[in-house]
């Protein structure tokens, strides 16, 4: 959507760009998605290759990754995403700075990932805390927040609010 938006402010062809960029994306989010699950499903991958030769399999022991597990794989397949897709769609010249700049995505994003889920699931084991010993408090949202302003026009309505109206 953003190529859509961008070739039709600059460009002459939006269409063709919109086309074109979105090719880029599905080409970077395919390739980066596919390393990185090959990455973490290294042994499933062992195994198959041994199956499809008679060779014996192994146990696997990489079905539950930890998060510096991800963040590794995460940070492999962005160097390998910007090296691959650099070469291929920039040339030679950007293939060192695609490699630098996409493991540095993988691995930021991947940490970033990490810090916003432990603490999504510290609130949502700090609500289910709070709910086993009946203390249950709703967390107010900005929109909660807005609607109980003196100023505005909307409320916030429970349950009950609602059925008495």
């Amino acid at each position: 959507m953003i190529g859509a938006l961008y070739g039709t402010v600059r460009t002459q062809t939006p269409v063709l760009f919109s086309i074109v960029s979105g090719a880029q994306w599905f080409a970077i989010g395919s390739t980066f998605w596919s390393i990185r699950t090959s990455v973490l499903n290294h042994a499933g991958l062992l195994n198959w290759w041994n199956v499809t030769r008679g060779a014996p399999s192994y146990p696997r022991n990489d079905l539950n990754p930890t998060t510096s597990d991800k963040v590794r794989a995460s940070a492999i397949a962005g160097a390998l995403t910007g090296f691959n897709l650099g070469l291929l769609f920039r040339g030679p010249r950007n293939v060192i700075p695609g490699t630098i700049m996409f493991t540095l995505f993988g691995w930021g994003g991947q940490h970033g990932y990490n810090y916003l889920d432990a603490r999504n699931s510290s609130e949502l084991l700090e609500q289910a805390e709070l709910r086993a010993r009946g203390e249950d408090k709703p967390k107010e949202n900005f929109m909660h927040k807005i609607a109980k302003s003196k100023w505005s026009p909307m409320q916030v309505l429970t349950d009950d609010d609602y059925e008495n109206m």
